[in-house]
């Protein structure tokens, strides 16, 4: 049981909350093969673009597939950039579930009185995805990279949620796999970062991140938190 007084969650998305059957780099893979490219080069170039899709300079799915066709000195139409944006809608979201705990979990939550807000680095493809797997009515804030501009560890990530939450650094616990040092970000901000370690999360099984509490499955949660919120 966590020794201060918690009143919200914060909870990172991919490889938290949900994953895509054989992981990300797998389902990038399968794109690459129905999109006709080559997939050591399309990898590359994915890599090369990824930032600036997280921050939202790539703002859609046929923007980055120019820059994906432009960086690999492959023909760039504008035929051809709309086939590369509808393989990724094709072939990456119907790969995309929830994991067991997490519906569970977060209804329980909820239950216990406990604010939730959704951090996430993520691309112009994720709003859409929470919409369709019923994820976005379940936090009172989400909070995405690519419609904030920036990514974890930028403080503004966590701080414009608990804003919105009203609640302190201190009050909140954030739960991650560990990518994009999201651990150490919510740390350096006196926020209690809990990793969960589970199949396609980033630090699957390894110490690469900070945290002050690892667990295995997202309903470990419940026996961190008491049973409902605890006003100070």
């Amino acid at each position: 049981m966590i020794d201060r007084p918690i009143k919200a969650v914060l909870s990172d998305m991919y490889g938290t909350l949900l994953y895509e059957d054989g992981g990300i780099e797998y389902s990038y893979n399968q794109m690459a093969i129905r999109a006709g490219l080559d997939v050591e080069q399309f990898t590359i170039a994915r890599q090369a673009t990824f930032r600036d899709s997280l921050t939202g300079a790539l703002v859609d799915g046929v923007t980055r597939a120019h820059a994906i066709l432009r960086y690999m000195g492959a023909e760039d139409t504008e035929e051809r950039a709309h086939w590369v944006a509808q393989t990724e809608i094709e072939t990456r979201i119907p790969a995309v579930h929830l994991y067991p705990a997490t519906m569970p979990t977060l209804n329980a939550l909820r239950r216990r009185g406990y604010g939730l807000g959704l951090i996430s680095d993520c691309t112009y493809l994720w709003r859409g995805v929470l919409q369709r797997v019923g994820l976005e009515p379940m936090f009172d804030v989400v909070t995405l990279s690519n419609e904030m501009g920036t990514t974890k560890p930028d403080p503004r990530m966590y701080l414009s949620t608990m804003q919105i939450l009203g609640v302190k650094p201190e009050e909140c616990l954030f739960v991650g796999d560990g990518g994009s040092d999201e651990l150490e970000g919510a740390h350096a901000l006196g926020i209690y970062a809990v990793l969960v370690d589970q199949q396609y999360g980033v630090h699957r099984g390894t110490d690469g991140s900070y945290y002050d509490a690892c667990i295995r499955h997202l309903r470990e949660l419940l026996d961190l938190l008491p049973s409902q919120v605890v006003q100070a």
